[in-house]
């Protein structure tokens, strides 16, 4: 075998290499993407469906953001604030200068 022919093998492998790393995190992306939609929906159901068991279930989470997210006190026994957020924008945008000549 010559040079070539093993650096066109090298070559070769390094591309077989990351195209098998796209596709790994292509399929662990889509297996992400999955459960976290599974999720969503159970979640969806069980506080539409169970709001009892929704509540027990926010009250018992062991996270204080977590539990502040359900508007439950947390541990150190402050009532959470709700969340906002203002963004400011200009009243009036510049307008760029177009020279059409």
């Amino acid at each position: 075998m010559s040079r070539q022919n093993i650096e066109a093998i090298e070559q070769q492998l390094i591309r077989l290499k990351n195209r098998r790393a796209q596709l790994l995190a292509r399929e662990s992306d889509a297996a992400r993407k999955r459960r976290t939609r599974q999720a969503v929906i159970i979640g969806t159901w069980i506080m539409t469906n169970k709001p009892e068991l929704a509540t027990a279930i926010a009250r018992k989470l062991p996270r204080e953001q977590d539990r502040a997210t359900f508007g439950f006190a947390t541990a150190k026994g402050n009532s959470p604030t709700p969340m906002k957020v203002d963004i400011l924008l200009p009243l009036e945008l510049p307008i760029a200068s177009c020279n059409t000549d």
